[in-house]
């Protein structure tokens, strides 16, 4: 029901027009109705001689009236009628306070948030209340009031901000104000997210509802909580990324987490899969090595917000390393030299074994390490030397033997001889080490009382020693010390790398210290930035800020307010005004610093208890506007009606009729027949046009890339060629009818179980009565192509298997000239995502269809576009003009599978055309 208190005007003054309504009666009434046109046939003058009825001289007066209301409803419409909210009324508020929350997770729909402040704005203004507009990330005071039009100029200037709102400075500043008059209406835009003072801010608002101030809050719908990303553990394998669920859980969704390069060249795209109820979640992306490490910024595809980036650096890049063996040792045995490095490396490293210098000295490793190797073979040093000076870093622990005598690729000279000369020194008592300096890669680790050293190798005094040692111990001899040589390090351990002669391997510290230098290490494997020079000699203590992210998740140039961040304080600092989340430090040592640590988990924020409670959708004004206009037009068009003829009355009542009149009845007539099966639905959406199909596996990402995939090649089908194809179908192998599709698609994986007997006879059946299977293992890129066949995928395995089931011919890979490579464009390989793998099919060539085909190549991953038209995976190496030869090939084979060998014939073609004289 209408309430007149609430309906205005947003331009009052046109309806003083309504004052001119006696004016345009008296108009109608003196003016007459304009004549009747009538023909004048000659038969006239046989009938109708007297007419039965008189024109009238003036207009009738309900005409007048129904006239006099088109203008009236006219004049209202353009005055602009609109209701307004009670909550929302500005009068007799003495002040309007407007509380935005502007941290990370407001940049979520963020023009619908500055929609609903500036509509509430506007109510201030036509209530003409003061505001007080008042951000959340804003400084520990409240601001002066103002008036509207100035609210709504600072309110297009708010940005989201890239770090937690700031509540616990805004609960002091309200709590401490008394320039909140008890009149006064807060409307709080919450972001709904409680980043660890929701409950005080909380308190403090009921505090103010208790003086009688009335408090509307407005929270976000679930579907607006953005999705967070957390930085991953160090690990080796796969980079996981834990993706978290920040609001009340909306139900399943998907998304898809983007991988780009330092160069903003997309890497990778990963679906995700949140299903109902998940409050978190991991996602692994799986790329070789070396497209791994160049990872430099994950984000959340339409995330938009600070929180769904996620900035990686050397922490978390996966180095190969390199650990030298000599043959007959295990670095797995307790009592191994290198048993404790390994357990500590393993984490963040790819660890690569040899018994040789000669076999890990290559560009493949980033780091080796070396245990009490006394002196080296001039050739191994030379390997060495020209490894370290092309960006490798080595790293030589102490022992019986480098106290004996040492070569001279180490930091530092070496005292040789005994004791009383300062070979390998001895106490009675065992040191302890010192604390770290500012200026050693290891500033910030906490040194544990119990890591003790009863024996080391010492340095020869000299004016390098002290910058040379990142370590000592507590008497002040050096215990780790490294020079920079070329783009490389050269470390010295001064003790040993096992337990022999201290307790430091058995500690947590020489973890910590493993991953650090594992971290400092340039690396041979990536190619150096000719912009970076010479690295650093070591990590810079205070890290500048170089590139930062907006609330909106985009990195830029620093604000003005952004300061340097301390090495140690890194892992522990908060995000803030002073230290937004971003790369800080030089160009070619930049550590990455993210919204989120590893322990975060935003959570919603509590409900505001005897507050008015709204949403973003809430309307705040209801414009009227068309609602007379509407009124005016059907009036109008009766008043049309009204002027034709009886006849052409009652055709105009008769459509009125019809058009009042029910619909039929579903259900009635033929549809009352007998309701169809699952398995003739299916049958008859699967032959209502022809689908290409893929295998249902069980992993929900896989089957939503083939479904994509399948979809990309459908429309790319109907584009190029005279086949349209419908969307492609999920099959199910041991339900769903094979027959009914010329093609399928089926991704391998380890995780599928072989079909039973009665479904392997489908599939034999599928295959000779004229279907083709895609048999794709997806694996071209782990396969070694020299040892393919030796080495088998876990894929690859799983799909011998299966096919150890099947009743197939021998296959072979596609040879050339067969009809694959030319059945719609002219071919000479098959590639997909990756393109080392080959393409084989049933050996015979053009004399019979092959009913499987073999790839590797990961297709369905090449031709998947996301819904924005995206491609969801790079094309590794070749690019786009691969995916084209991807989706050349898809199209080859989906027509190969409908029409068969007929480009066979084209083998006549040259003599055909020889007998013809051409």
């Amino acid at each position: 029901m209408l309430d007149p208190a609430t309906l205005l005007f947003q331009a009052p003054w046109a309806l003083a027009a309504l004052a001119l309504l006696p004016g345009l009666w008296w108009l109608l009434r003196v003016t007459p109705p304009r004549p009747r046109r009538v023909l004048f046939p000659a038969l006239i003058f046989l009938r109708d001689l007297q007419a039965t009825e008189d024109t009238p001289h003036r207009t009738p007066w309900w005409l007048l009236l129904l006239r006099l209301a088109i203008a009236a409803l006219i004049i209202i419409a353009a005055a602009g009628p609109f209701t307004q909210k009670d909550a929302m009324l500005g009068r007799g508020e003495s002040l309007t306070v407007l509380v935005i929350d502007t941290g990370w997770a407001a940049a979520s729909n963020w023009d619908r948030r500055l929609a609903l402040a500036g509509e509430i704005l506007k109510q201030a203004g036509r209530g003409a209340s003061p505001v007080m507009l008042i951000p959340s990330t804003a400084e520990n005071r409240l601001p002066a009031p103002i008036s509207a039009d100035e609210a709504q100029k600072r309110l297009a200037a708010l940005m989201p901000q890239p770090f937690p709102a700031a509540r616990d400075r805004l609960v002091a500043a309200l709590a401490a104000s008394s320039d909140i008059p008890d009149d006064a209406h807060i409307h709080w835009l919450s972001d709904g997210l409680d980043y660890g003072h929701g409950k005080e801010f909380v308190a403090a608002m009921g505090k103010l509802m208790d003086r009688g101030i009335r408090i509307t809050a407005y929270q976000p719908p679930a579907k607006w909580y953005p999705l967070a990303l957390v930085p991953p553990p160090p690990r080796a394998g796969e980079l996981k990324i834990r993706i978290l669920v920040t609001g009340p859980n909306a139900g399943a969704r998907t998304s898809i987490l983007r991988s780009f390069a330092a160069d903003g060249r997309q890497l990778e795209d990963t679906p995700i899969l949140l299903p109902a109820g998940a409050r978190e979640v991991e996602a692994g992306i799986q790329l070789p090595l070396r497209l791994r490490n160049r990872i430099s910024r994950v984000e959340i595809v339409g995330g938009g917000t600070a929180a769904g980036v996620l900035l990686l650096d050397e922490r978390n890049r996966l180095k190969p390393v390199g650990l030298v063996v000599p043959a007959g040792q295990s670095s797995l045995s307790l009592l191994a030299p290198l048993h404790y490095v390994d357990q500590a490396i393993r984490p963040l490293a790819e660890i690569r074994r040899g018994n040789s210098v000669e076999s890990l000295a290559t560009p493949a490793n980033d780091l080796i390490v070396l245990a009490d190797r006394g002196r080296l073979t001039e050739a191994d040093q030379d390997r060495l030397t020209t490894w370290i000076n092309s960006g490798g870093t080595l790293i030589r622990f102490a022992g019986p033997r480098m106290a004996a005598g040492v070569d001279g690729l180490i930091p530092v000279r070496l005292r040789r001889g005994g004791r009383s000369l300062g070979g390998a020194l001895s106490w009675d008592t065992p040191q302890k080490l010192a604390p770290f300096e500012r200026t050693s890669p290891f500033a910030g680790l906490k040194v544990p009382d119990e890591v003790t050293i009863s024996r080391q190798v010492l340095a020869e005094p000299s004016l390098e020693l002290g910058s040379k040692s990142w370590a000592r111990l507590s008497d002040g001899t050096p215990l780790v010390t490294a020079m920079r040589k070329g783009r490389g390090w050269l470390i010295l351990f001064h003790t040993t790398a096992n337990a022999e002669w201290s307790n430091l391997p058995l500690s947590g510290l020489f973890v910590q210290m493993m991953q650090r230098l594992i971290a400092l290490a340039p690396g041979v494997s990536v190619k150096p930035d000719a912009k970076a020079g010479p690295a650093p000699a070591a990590s810079p203590q205070a890290l500048t800020p170089a590139l930062t992210l907006n609330g909106f998740g985009q990195l830029g140039r620093p604000p003005a307010t952004a300061r340097p961040l301390a090495l140690q304080d890194l892992a522990r600092a908060a995000p803030g005004p002073h230290h937004p989340p971003g790369y800080y430090g030089p160009e070619h040592a930049r550590m990455a610093f993210n919204l989120l640590r590893a322990g975060d988990r935003p959570a919603p924020l509590p409900a505001l208890a005897g507050a008015s409670s709204a949403g973003y959708d809430f309307t705040v004004t209801r414009d009227l506007s068309g609602w007379p206009l509407l009124a005016a037009l059907l009036l109008f068009l009766l008043d049309g009606a009204l002027r034709l003829r009886q006849s052409a009355r009652l055709a105009v009542a008769a459509l009125l009729l019809l058009g009042l009149l029910p619909g039929p009845v579903p259900g009635n007539g033929i549809a009352r027949a007998a309701a169809l099966t699952p398995a003739d639905e299916f049958a008859v959406m699967a032959t209502g046009t022809t689908h290409l199909a893929y295998i249902r596996t069980g992993d929900a990402a896989i089957d939503e890339v083939s479904r994509l995939g399948l979809q990309t090649l459908s429309r790319a089908l109907t584009r190029r060629t005279s086949f349209e194809p419908g969307e492609p179908i999920a099959i199910d192998i041991a339900r769903d009818e094979l027959a009914f599709f010329p093609f399928l698609y089926w991704p391998i994986t380890p995780s599928t179980p072989i079909p039973e007997p009665a479904i392997l006879a489908r599939l034999n059946n599928f295959m000779k009565s004229g279907g083709t299977i895609l048999f794709d293992t997806r694996d071209a890129a782990e396969a070694i192509p020299e040892l393919s066949g030796l080495s088998p995928t876990p894929n690859q395995q799983h799909l011998r298997r299966l096919l150890a089931h099947l009743d197939i011919p021998r296959l072979e890979p596609v040879p050339p000239g067969h009809v694959l490579e030319k059945s719609f464009y002219l071919l000479k390989s098959f590639p997909g995502r990756w393109q080392d793998g080959r393409l084989w099919a049933e050996t015979g060539g053009d004399k019979r269809i092959s009913g499987i085909l073999v790839g590797a190549n990961d297709y369905a991953a090449a031709w998947a576009r996301s819904q924005d038209g995206a491609w969801l995976f790079p094309a590794t190496p070749g690019g786009e003009t691969q995916r084209e030869n991807a989706i050349r090939a898809g199209v080859n084979i989906v027509l190969y599978a409908l029409t068969g060998n007929y480009k066979a014939d084209q083998v006549h073609v040259p003599a055909i055309l020889k007998r013809l004289g051409r």
